[in-house]
């Protein structure tokens, strides 16, 4: 019987129209109308539990499982993973970064999410990707048998222990979020099966789901992943190619590199004595065996681009070898065509994870939002002493780049960036510089620089101010609640 079989026979009554199917024990023998409530208390507790009603008899009781001995949280913990999912502690927009916090926390306690929290947090899991990694380490057994009761959930409960192997047929039928989910979470254990899965199903898949899977091979990024990347270089669809072409750049031992070196190498020249200068002449227009080794660009871009491409794939040990010169001396030359040079050198420095390459070219006043996110903390720190007072006239591009360096920012970073802030002339608009999202940025023992702040703000950017100030605060809250 389903719900709405049920439903029907509610309206209509039992004496016009019976139950289709009774289920038996403990309902035998019943009065219809009395199976009827039963079957409304039974059902109406399925669908609150998230359980499909796919079954029309009760089976047999088993006996319950043994609960593994778990710890929960103290309970100043528990009730503020409760106040932050209300929205009670801060808003909505400010609510992801406390939950990652917590839930980190959570885990370097060896605790799991006290039950009454459960189902909140597998809604967030289901609504943001970002906090599933997070999460299924500490939902404990209880969280994980609840998480089976709902395909919302299935991402919870995905085996990705390195000795289990599920079928490509399998995976296949992950809901589209959670394909990349697991290839990310897999690759921590076992990156060449995750590589299997990916490259057994990327045929099945469409262009969205491709571009979410070969993305996702960037965890645990090896030269195995080669021959694979290969493959998809004369994908159909420029986002695939895209992911493959980054993925690519970082594996300087690759044949795609080598063939960025052998295109690079005759186009580089070095002239001068005291200041030398570095040239790279224009490439030969892309023949069609190049194209896949290029990202699109119209007509009148293609030569940039291209050179751009050429300069990021090539490896930036070819760069030193070459000129027999450092990444700071280098950089520290003349530089033409200075733009495709630059973007690209920036690019490689990320997708090979060079940090010295990243702060030469910070030092060298490069800034971008390629490599700021991996420049050292005392380079960037030195890169905003040196920005100009902001002041009506304007916007200031350099430190809106340094402001948007993602992850939680060092103490050193979050007061250098508050200090500048406190400096900017008092007509200069605020809404340029603050904003919300620096709630998962700012270092919180940076509260008090923040108060200071905050006084010479008024209107929309106090209030914007307060609330990442209660942000930072609860944040430190969460740390301190879970201290033994």
């Amino acid at each position: 019987m389903s719900w709405t079989e049920l439903r029907n026979v509610a309206l209509v009554g039992t004496e016009k129209r019976q139950l289709s199917s009774v289920i038996t024990s403990p309902l035998d023998g019943q009065p219809s109308e009395v199976a009827a409530m039963q079957h409304a208390a039974l059902f109406g507790t399925q669908r609150r539990a998230g359980v499909p009603i796919t079954r029309t008899t009760v089976e047999a009781e088993a006996e319950p499982l043994a609960a593994p001995t778990e710890q929960n949280p103290p309970e100043k913990a528990s009730r503020l993973i409760e106040l932050i999912l209300s929205g009670n502690a801060v808003t909505a927009s400010l609510q992801p970064p406390l939950i990652h916090h917590w839930l980190a926390e959570c885990a370097a306690a060896d605790c799991v999410v006290p039950h009454r929290s459960l189902v909140p947090l597998l809604d967030a899991g289901a609504r943001s990707t970002e906090l599933r990694s997070s999460l299924r380490p500490v939902l404990g057994h209880r969280g994980r048998w609840l998480a089976e009761m709902d395909d919302r959930w299935a991402w919870a409960v995905a085996n990705t222990d390195s000795n289990n192997y599920i079928s490509v047929d399998d995976f296949l039928r992950f809901s589209a979020d959670a394909k990349g989910d697991y290839v990310r979470t897999l690759r921590l254990t076992n990156p060449a099966e995750a590589r299997r899965l990916v490259e057994g199903a990327f045929g099945d898949m469409n262009a969205a789901n491709r571009t979410q899977c070969v993305a996702a091979l960037t965890q645990g990024l090896n030269d195995d992943d080669e021959e694979f990347l290969e493959s998809c270089l004369t994908d159909g669809s420029k986002l695939v190619r895209g992911e493959v072409h980054s993925l690519l750049n970082g594996l300087p031992n690759s044949r795609r590199a080598q063939r960025m070196v052998n295109r690079l190498a005759p186009l580089v020249s070095s002239e001068g004595r005291l200041r030398k200068s570095v040239t790279v002449s224009w490439p030969d227009a892309p023949s069609k065996a190049d194209k896949s080794d290029m990202t699109e660009a119209n007509t009148d871009t293609e030569a940039s681009i291209w050179l751009r491409d050429i300069v990021a794939g090539t490896p930036l040990s070819w760069w030193e070898q070459h000129l027999d010169a450092s990444p700071d001396t280098l950089l520290g030359r003349n530089l033409t065509p200075e733009l495709e040079l630059i973007t690209g050198l920036s690019i490689a420095a990320v997708c090979q994870g060079s940090i010295e390459w990243a702060d030469a070219l910070v030092s060298h006043g490069h800034l971008n939002t390629h490599v700021i996110d991996i420049a050292s903390d005392d380079v960037l720190v030195a890169a905003i002493a040196k920005l100009p007072k902001a002041n009506e006239k304007t916007g200031g591009d350099s430190a809106n780049l340094l402001l948007q360096r993602s992850g939680r920012w060092s103490l050193a970073y979050s007061e250098a960036m508050l200090k500048w802030m406190q400096k900017a002339d008092s007509k200069t608009p605020k809404y340029l510089f603050f904003s919300e999202g620096l709630a998962d940025r700012l270092d919180p023992e940076s509260v008090n620089r923040l108060g200071d702040l905050t006084e010479k703000y008024d209107g929309y950017e106090r209030e914007a101010a307060r609330r990442v100030l209660q942000a930072l605060t609860t944040h430190a809250s969460i740390t301190e609640a879970f201290e033994r």
